[in-house]
Formats: C-alpha cells, sequence, structure tokens
C-alpha cells in the first residue's frame, strides 16, 4: 500500500464495473468516482508540499546571507549594523 501511496501515477485502481445498471455496478461507480476525487486531493495535496518545500529551501540561503552581513561577528557589539535597517530590507525586487 505504501509504494502504491508514494507512486506519482496515483494509489488507487479503478473497480472493474462488469454490470453497470445494477446495484453493485452504480456502487462500484460511486466508489471510483469518490476516489477518483480523493487520487486528485492527494495530487494538489503533493505539489503544495513540494512547491512550498522549494520555496523554504531557496530562501533559506538568502535569510543566511542577511544575518551573515547583520552581525558579522556577534561577539563584539560594535560590528553588529542595526537590525531594523538590514533586516527590514526587502528580499525580493
Amino acid at each position: 500500500m505504501a509504494k502504491q501511496v508514494t507512486n506519482r501515477q496515483g494509489f488507487w485502481t479503478p473497480l472493474p464495473i462488469s454490470s453497470p445498471h445494477d446495484e453493485l455496478g452504480r456502487l462500484a461507480e460511486t466508489f471510483n468516482q469518490l476516489l477518483q476525487g480523493v487520487d486528485s486531493a492527494v495530487r494538489q495535496l503533493r505539489q503544495f508540499v513540494t512547491d512550498a518545500s522549494h520555496e523554504l529551501r531557496t530562501r533559506s540561503p538568502f535569510f543566511t546571507a542577511r544575518l551573515n552581513y547583520c552581525f558579522p561577528n556577534p561577539g563584539v557589539s560594535r560590528n553588529i549594523r542595526k537590525p531594523s535597517s538590514c533586516l527590514m530590507t526587502s528580499s525580493r525586487s
């Protein structure tokens, strides 16, 4: 099951419908529609997590560089630049 969930192609296989006009056929169709919606939601969530983790990874070096610039030698107070002007600078142009 874990391999199926992490599979990029989806984690479910549609139920076969041999006779779509009886109760079991309609039930199988309902389950297929339900699982198709769940699969779509999982795909969207997976894409969101991928996008968010990319943003966090690419922003982290910027903040590290900015903090190193603002606080070049934290042990010596005269080397610390004004945090209000240093850290509040916009990160995007």
